[in-house]
């Protein structure tokens, strides 16, 4: 499911919203073949979503491989999440000095945009930090960080921005729509993802316990709700006032 980034004329505030969830950037269905001729699935939505259930270092590499034959249609926030899940799967890998050394010598097989995401991975995966939960882009490489190593932290950084008070800023009233359907879209395909949002639940208080609550009770409803309310929004059927009161 896609939760659409919209760039609305004339309310300039909704161009930092990144509602994209991230594994819809490359089209088709991803199977390299290796030398022993076995086909590997490597879809994103499958491969990228859940590797952190089967994680298989071995398949890190061809992965990038086949992704870059796409970077040239990539977005800079799409090249960037391409390179988060790369980099912390491989940094959380305990072949990851094998792995930095295989894209190492695959440097000399590309050059341009290509050239330069490999790179990045390479100096990522070598000094691997996770962002803060301050965005909807950096919301989207937390998600991909999770996926990459089953971390509970990245979910800990996206719920912990439900704790927003600050209703009159609407870029943060935006980014908490953002983590709320993100939460609340994982929570409903990741049984992982539900566990940690249960636990976190006993212990919190507030703002954050009220809308875990909601998202736990009901994450379907939750991502069909803030759909819905984004679309009225978008086709000023809902005014910034009534936006703000559904997402509160």
């Amino acid at each position: 499911m896609l939760f659409k980034q919209t760039l609305l004329k004339k309310k300039p505030y909704i161009k930092a919203l990144n509602l994209t969830f991230l594994l819809l950037f490359i089209m088709g269905f991803y199977q390299i073949t290796f030398a022993n001729n076995t086909q590997v699935n490597l879809r994103p939505e499958v491969f990228m979503t859940y590797y952190y259930l089967n994680p298989q270092s071995s398949k890190l590499i061809p992965s990038l491989q086949y992704d870059l034959q796409y970077s040239r249609a990539m977005r800079p926030d799409q090249i960037n999440i391409l390179i988060h899940f790369h980099a912390a799967a491989i940094n959380h890998s305990k072949n990851k000095d094998e792995l930095i050394q295989q894209l190492q010598q695959l440097r000399k097989q590309y050059s341009g945009v290509n050239l330069k995401i490999i790179n990045r991975v390479i100096a990522e995966a070598k000094n691997f930090t996770s962002p803060t939960a301050t965005s909807g882009d950096n919301f989207d490489l937390l998600w991909a960080e999770f996926f990459a190593t089953g971390d509970p932290n990245p979910v800990k950084k996206i719920a912990n921005y439900l704790q927003l008070s600050d209703y009159k800023d609407r870029l943060k009233v935006v980014f908490l729509a953002s983590a709320e359907w993100s939460l609340a879209s994982n929570t409903h395909q990741h049984k992982k993802v539900a566990e940690i949002l249960q636990d976190l639940y006993k212990t919190s208080a507030g703002n954050i316990k009220r809308r875990l609550q909601r998202i736990l009770n009901d994450p379907r409803g939750v991502t069909v709700r803030l759909d819905s309310t984004w679309h009225q929004l978008e086709g000023h059927e809902l005014s910034w006032q009534e936006f703000k009161e559904i997402v509160w």
